[in-house]
C-alpha cells in the first residue's frame, strides 16, 4: 500500500515556517486508523491533532500552535507524526511568533 503524507503552510509555502496555523495534509488509499501528533524536538508530546478512523482520500488538519491546554507554544522546530496502523511517516515544521 502507499500513503501519500505532506505538510503546506497557509499560504501553500511548503511548509516553513509558519506564524498562526500549519495545515497537516495526508490522502489515505482506504479507510484506516490514524493518529497525528504533535512533539517538541526532545519528543514531549504537544498535542494530538486527531486520532480516529478516516475515510479513504485527502484530509487536512490545522495546527495553531497550541498545545493540549490551548496554550500558545515557543518559537521553534516541532515534528509531528502520523500512524495508520503499521504505517508510520512524519515532518518537522518551524513556528515562528
Amino acid at each position: 500500500m502507499r500513503y501519500f503524507y505532506r505538510v503546506i503552510a497557509p499560504d501553500d509555502e511548503p511548509p516553513n515556517p509558519f506564524h498562526d496555523s500549519a495545515t497537516i495534509s495526508f490522502s489515505l488509499p482506504e479507510a484506516l486508523g490514524v493518529e497525528v501528533t504533535v512533539y517538541n524536538v526532545g519528543g514531549q508530546r504537544i498535542r494530538t491533532l486527531a486520532r480516529g478512523e478516516f475515510a479513504a482520500g485527502p484530509h487536512e488538519l490545522t495546527w495553531d500552535g497550541r498545545n493540549h491546554l490551548g496554550e500558545p507554544v515557543a518559537s521553534g522546530i516541532y515534528l509531528y507524526r502520523i500512524r495508520t496502523g503499521a504505517s508510520e511517516r512524519g515532518g518537522k515544521v518551524a513556528l515562528l511568533r
